[in-house]
């Protein structure tokens, strides 16, 4: 939470806990708390790209698991859709192992980049391991599907929007196809 800002401050809300990437040193998480953590990540997502803010750097060590649930931290390389001048455009920014294509081809990123970034973050949870061409099973059907759509390489063939990731993640919660 942002609590005030200065010309030369921001005050912003102390976050204690630890992140996915601390957890992820002892090796992948249960699937049940894989896929909890990535409900709340993906509503994190979904509020933050309703208010027209893509996050371009989402990644384990910008994930805290804090004692009221899953914080989106660090929006320091965030793009508003409304003000340009938030951070620089047409440039490739971000963490390589976790960028979108688009992104480490210098094109603008948009909400289906950060779930790109999600689905690598995903990946990490459930297998412990990053994204590379030779990708561990992952051990769920249904959310190996999900990581799979996170991760094409063309944009239009991913999630359009993290609310319609966060659904489909609701449907796994629930037990349903």
């Amino acid at each position: 939470t942002l609590h005030d800002v200065g010309p030369n401050y921001l005050v912003m809300e102390l976050v204690e806990g630890e992140t996915i990437a601390a957890l992820l040193k002892s090796g992948p998480l249960p699937v049940k708390t894989a896929l909890l953590y990535a409900s709340q990540i993906a509503a994190a997502l979904a509020e933050a790209h309703g208010k027209g803010v893509i996050h371009r750097d989402l990644k384990p060590g910008n994930i805290m698991i804090a004692k009221s649930g899953v914080k989106v931290l660090d929006f320091g390389l965030a793009k508003s859709g409304a003000d340009e001048t938030v951070t620089a455009s047409h440039m490739v920014i971000g963490t390589p192992a976790y960028m979108a294509p688009e992104q480490r081809e210098g094109k603008p990123a948009d909400a289906r980049s950060d779930i790109y970034s999600f689905g690598c973050v995903l990946y990490e949870m459930l297998t412990g391991g990053r994204v590379t061409a030779q990708r561990k099973r992952i051990p769920s059907r249904r959310l190996e599907k999900i990581v799979n759509r996170c991760l094409e390489q063309d944009p239009a063939h991913r999630w359009q929007s993290a609310a319609e990731l966060q659904r489909e993640l609701g449907k796994v919660t629930a037990g349903t196809s």
